[in-house]
């Protein structure tokens, strides 16, 4: 019979840092203020955070393997394949600015930068950062009105709304 040992301290402590730098990357991932999606070459959703399903009304697990574009304005669908496609064959980093529907119908204005995933292959997975754009101007008069009609040096001053 042949035995045959060795020394695993510096594995099992390389397995050890691994492990604790997936956890710690997986903490920053679900707890992204904006949301983080990644998309396959076919506009298919591989992994995206809670933000994701916050800004779009959806349930996280559900998204795995959904089309991406499925929730896109079809106005928008054209010019957000283009920006993605060019994520896959370059190594820039895109802004674009498209709508998408939220579970309950209404459109969210979304400006989502992202990136492709490099690999020896080139990349087959790319990352973007999407966050909702949210325009209420009629909100922001109510709130501006009450501060219009007060008197001093501060209501002499036309608020601006951005």
């Amino acid at each position: 019979m042949v035995f045959i040992a060795r020394d695993t301290t510096e594995s099992d402590a390389a397995r050890a840092a691994l492990t604790e730098s997936l956890e710690v990357t997986r903490a920053i991932f679900d707890a992204a203020v904006d949301g983080i999606v990644m998309i396959d070459r076919k506009f298919r959703v591989v992994e995206s955070n809670a933000a994701i399903a916050n800004m779009l009304g959806m349930v996280p697990d559900r998204e795995a393997r959904q089309d991406a574009m499925a929730a896109i304005h079809p106005d928008d669908v054209a010019a957000v394949a283009d920006a993605a496609e060019r994520l896959f064959t370059s190594d820039e980093i895109i802004t674009i600015r498209y709508r998408a529907q939220h579970t309950d119908g209404h459109w969210v204005k979304i400006e989502s930068r992202g990136r492709g995933l490099s690999n020896p292959l080139g990349p087959t997975t790319m990352a973007s950062s999407p966050r909702a754009i949210f325009h209420k101007p009629l909100r922001m008069k109510r709130r501006l009105r009450p501060a219009s009609r007060q008197r001093g040096p501060c209501s002499t001053r036309r608020p601006t709304v951005s």
